[in-house]
């Protein structure tokens, strides 16, 4: 009876650890919180037990960073870049800056094929005006509407932040996938016990 409640402890506090570093990862990529339908983008399952799909793959060969490179990559060869999808597309945004991406709303995948953002979201936004780090910076601290022609254009919105630079949807987010794999821990750990 003791060995069994040893081993039930010993793997939830192994699987938490693990699943606290799932949830980490969220805030480091615009919009991950925002993808309708999905809490872990990064991964082959909702949950983030699986093994990470090409996204995943890329954003980890990128030093679990948003960078530059990610960003102009497409993971899923849908013809759009993992910038567009998410709402980045000049790929100019920060975690650390703590502002909302270009566009919140109309996000797509970035490793699904099937699904594609909206090109009207960016077809009016000129990448080449932003030339360096200081006018990523401005205008990241800007508020940004794209105009179309064909449809009413987003503005971006404000993030509501907490001390540590994580927004209220990407903490729900940290929690959903915290909470589906310790859903899976405590099934596993009385499985074995």
């Amino acid at each position: 009876m003791v060995s069994g409640s040893l081993v039930l402890i010993g793997g939830m506090t192994l699987l938490v650890a693990t699943t606290q570093g799932y949830g980490y990862y969220v805030p480091r990529i615009p919009n991950a919180d925002n993808v309708d339908g999905y809490n872990c983008i990064g991964h082959t399952s909702d949950n983030g037990h699986k093994p990470p799909n090409a996204f995943g793959k890329a954003f980890e060969n990128a030093g679990n960073e948003w960078t530059v490179a990610l960003c102009q990559a497409d993971a899923d060869g849908d013809g759009q870049t993992n910038g567009q999808e998410p709402g980045d597309p000049c790929c100019v945004w920060t975690e650390s800056s703590g502002d909302a991406p270009r566009w919140t709303t109309g996000v797509s995948h970035p490793s699904d094929a099937t699904l594609k953002s909206d090109p009207s979201l960016w077809a009016n936004i000129n990448c080449n005006a932003d030339t360096s780090a200081s006018s990523a910076a401005t205008e990241a601290n800007s508020t940004v509407t794209p105009t179309t022609t064909t449809t009413t254009a987003p503005t971006t919105t404000t993030n509501t932040t907490t001390g540590t630079g994580t927004s209220d949807a990407s903490s729900i987010m940290n929690l959903r996938c915290w909470a589906s794999e310790l859903a899976l821990a405590t099934s596993i750990a009385l499985f074995l016990a």
